[in-house]
């Protein structure tokens, strides 16, 4: 009862062929199949990394160009308002100026009305005050004046009124 483990015998080879056959099967079947699967997957991986990659690039970019504009914006936004305040300011300079020089010419033209009025004033005066003067000192002269005598006091009685 001595057998050996194995014996070189027909079912040897046959064995060892069934296995060739079954290798050549699986290889056939399952590997390279699964082998092709496992590479194609790892392309499409590597793919849609590098596409990840080419997607963040851009993003960084699209962001980059966003953030530049922006500043370009809020830079020429500063300068509509700083515009707009000079503009402002000189707007009201102008109004002020053209105020102060309407003010200016009204009160030149209320200060020579009531130069005029003065003037016509003072005249009237003279003429009222020569009149009651040559009246007081005919009275008091008792009419011994004549009429060119009384003419040249009151002539020189303006005369003086008009130098003081």
């Amino acid at each position: 009862m001595n057998t050996p483990l194995i014996t070189i015998d027909w079912t040897l080879v046959i064995q060892i062929i069934n296995f060739l056959i079954l290798m050549w099967l699986l290889n056939k079947l399952l590997y390279k199949p699964v082998s092709q699967f496992l590479k194609e997957r790892s392309e499409y991986i590597e793919n849609s990394i590098r596409q990840a990659e080419t997607w963040e690039a851009e993003a960084k970019k699209l962001k980059e160009e966003y953030q530049e504009q922006m500043a370009q914006a809020r830079k020429e936004a500063q300068d509509i308002l700083q515009q707009a305040a000079r503009q402002g300011q000189d707007s009201r300079d102008e109004i002020v100026a053209n105020a102060q020089k309407e003010s200016n010419r009204l009160l030149e033209r209320a200060q020579a009305e009531i130069k005029r009025e003065k003037e016509k004033a003072l005249a009237e005066l003279r003429d009222e005050v020569a009149t009651l003067a040559v009246l007081a000192a005919g009275k008091v002269i008792d009419k011994n004046l004549d009429q060119a005598t009384h003419q040249s006091l009151i002539n020189n009685f303006i005369e003086e009124m008009g130098d003081n």
